[in-house]
Formats: C-alpha cells, structure tokens, sequence
C-alpha cells in the first residue's frame, strides 16, 4: 500500500477477477483509515471509500462470488459488501 513504513495493515484478500489478482487491504492510521483495492499487483491503491464500524481484523473475498467481501472488525462483528466493499452491512 502507499506509504505503508510503519503503516499497520489488519487485512488482507485476494481475488482472482478476469485473470486478474486483485487485492483488499484495510490499512489502520487515522489519516488514511479505510478499505484499499489494488489491481495491479499493489503498485497502487485506490480508497473504496466505504465507512465501516470498528477496525477490519479479519477480509476475504467469496470464491463463487468476486462482489462479496466478508470481513470481521474488532468486536467480532461479521460484516458483508455485496458491491466490492462500497458499502456494508453487519450480518446478525
């Protein structure tokens, strides 16, 4: 991820789409607080721009499925993205 020296990244998914690796990450400082999506081979980044309660511990993608994301936060709510992690809803 850009600028991530001494950056925490909590999670990390791959995804292969049209024979392409594609890349989730949720990257922790608070200036640069979110979910990150890279396709080509992380040489960059690009904010989903999706506001997501607590921080993602926890991301993978659905293998039937490239649209959904699941991702588990620190208070081990379980989370769902059915539009590559734009928006999300907690799953109860």
């Amino acid at each position: 991820m850009p600028n991530t020296q001494g950056t925490t990244i909590t999670g990390l998914a791959l995804s292969e789409e049209k024979n392409n690796t594609v890349l989730y990450g949720y990257r922790v400082p608070q200036s640069t607080l979110g979910l990150y999506r890279s396709s080509d081979y992380s040489k960059t980044w690009n904010p989903l721009g999706a506001e997501v309660d607590g921080t993602i511990l926890y991301l993978t993608v659905a293998p039937s499925n490239p649209q959904i994301l699941y991702a588990v936060n620190e208070n081990n709510a379980v989370l769902r993205s059915q539009d590559r992690g734009k928006t999300w809803k907690e799953l109860s």
